[in-house]
């Protein structure tokens, strides 16, 4: 009698062993059907989009700095003729011309000139803000790919799935996942100097504004006082949008850069959470 309770009990621990073993390949069976090929479909929409990105951004980066070259061989050009022309009249003993006359032949040359570093200028800032929505919408995509990482993670452990189930995710996949990771830090670094170069044009700028000015100042405006002035508050307000453009370049990257490098570095550590479960 004793024996046969304990062949029962034997045999209700294997039937349950069974039951169980049914239900972790049905649950096996769902994930690699359904689960893995959605997100290695993910994975590779991911990285298609941003290679895409990166194309995108070198077209558009070697456009802008052609039309950068030509706005500043333009600029160059309207300096040389103000200068030209600066000359012809201090050097003319003919025809003699008045600060007026010297003002109405110079003022549209310096205003082009300025009009031509204002666009340079919008130019870079729209290149910096299309850089910052590629690399937003990339992490935005690479933390939803993160979330779905660690759900199917938390549903497959190792105390549930079978050994087949554990290389449902591949080395390979964990590489993929990681040189994703890695390609948001580079499109950061590289957003960062584009930054880094709008200021330096936006202060080249700056500091060529203050030289044509005082080429202005310097030649024959002292009898046209009133009409310098004008100028002069043009100048000034360039310069005070310069000024602000800078500070809120600043502002952007120090809130901007340091939420997206945590927020990559907390992507990083849960994919390595994951995986390590």
């Amino acid at each position: 009698g004793g024996e046969e309770s304990e062949i029962q009990i034997i045999l209700v621990r294997l039937q349950s062993k069974e039951a169980e073993n049914g239900s972790l390949e049905s649950r096996l069976n769902v994930l690699e059907q359904n689960t893995v090929p959605s997100l290695r479909k993910a994975l590779k929409e991911i990285a298609m989009e941003k290679d895409a990105a990166v194309v995108s951004r070198e077209d558009l980066s070697a456009q802008a700095e052609e039309e950068q070259y030509r706005a500043e061989e333009d600029a160059a050009s309207l300096r040389a003729e103000l200068n030209s022309t600066q000359q012809q009249t201090m050097g003319s003993s003919f025809v003699p011309s008045s600060p007026d006359q010297v003002l109405e032949k110079e003022m549209p040359i310096y205003l082009a000139v300025m009009f031509k570093e204002s666009t340079l200028r919008q130019q870079e800032q729209q290149r910096l803000a299309e850089e910052q929505t590629r690399v937003a919408s990339l992490m935005s995509e690479n933390q939803e790919l993160v979330l779905k990482i660690s759900v199917l993670s938390s549903g497959a452990s190792a105390s549930e799935v079978s050994e087949s189930s554990q290389k449902v995710f591949s080395v390979e996949d964990k590489e993929v996942l990681e040189k994703q990771l890695h390609d948001m830090a580079v499109a950061l670094e590289r957003l960062e100097s584009s930054r880094q170069k709008l200021l330096m044009e936006i202060d080249n700028q700056s500091y060529e504004i203050e030289k044509l000015f005082d080429m202005l100042i310097d030649s024959s405006y002292q009898e046209s006082i009133n009409i310098s002035k004008q100028s002069n508050g043009r100048v000034k307000e360039c310069l005070k949008q310069n000024v602000e453009l800078r500070e809120a370049l600043d502002k952007l990257r120090t809130e901007s850069l340091s939420a997206q490098v945590l927020q990559l570095s907390a992507n990083n550590t849960s994919i390595q959470w994951a995986y390590a479960r």
